[in-house]
């Protein structure tokens, strides 16, 4: 069951030459909610998910993912609304979890959140953390919010980045916080990339001397 919690706050010069290093393969995919159905109540002001996982990070490198860099992860989150801001993080929950094997996704999932597992390919398998979550979010919003609010974000981690967009429906319910559910209609699934390398400035010369 996911655990909520009811918030209460609201060109270049010329000779020279521009010389990027070559790419290197994505290390990790990230299965997410991309779409979010909310049913809120009058008062409530925001939720954070627990238990049930807003995604599943999925190690598509050649060894393992330790805890220093997993945890090490930064996001960074726009809101197209920004009455409505969306803080994603990772959960260190405390009994170890780490490494990531290669071709393993981490993350809590049950029968709420299960629609990620569909994004899955054949030879990969599933570190379920549940009940403890890993992957999650913060949600806050103004009280008795209701309309639809596209958050882009970015994950990085190691030398790679994530970017995603979640859209999430937001509907005023009733007067409780019994009236309060979040539904994960779909799922979506996309791989990181290198981050971007500064260009080095290398002058002809130089760049001359290596074909000599």
């Amino acid at each position: 069951m996911i655990r909520r919690t009811s918030l209460q706050f609201a060109p270049l010069a010329l000779g020279i030459l521009a010389l990027a290093l070559p790419a290197h393969a994505a290390t990790f995919d990230l299965i997410y909610a991309d779409h979010l159905q909310v049913t809120t109540f009058s008062s409530n002001t925001g939720f954070t998910l627990a238990g049930a996982d807003i995604g599943l990070v999925v190690n598509k490198g050649a060894t393992n993912i330790d805890g220093p860099e997993f945890f090490g992860a930064t996001f960074a989150a726009a809101s197209s609304n920004p009455l409505v801001q969306a803080i994603p993080f990772i959960n260190n929950p405390g009994p170890p979890i780490m490494p990531v094997l290669p071709n393993q996704a981490i993350g809590s999932v049950d029968a709420e959140n299960n629609v990620l597992t569909t994004k899955l390919v054949p030879g990969e398998t599933l570190h379920n953390t549940s009940p403890s979550g890993v992957i999650t979010i913060q949600v806050v919003y103004p009280p008795g919010f209701a309309g639809s609010v596209a958050f882009n974000i970015s994950m990085t981690m190691g030398a790679n980045v994530a970017h995603y967009t979640i859209l999430a429906d937001f509907t005023l319910g009733g007067a409780s916080f019994s009236d309060f559910r979040i539904v994960f209609a779909s799922a979506a699934r996309v791989s990181s990339v290198p981050l971007a390398t500064p260009a080095q400035a290398t002058t002809w010369g130089a760049i001359k001397r290596l074909y000599h």
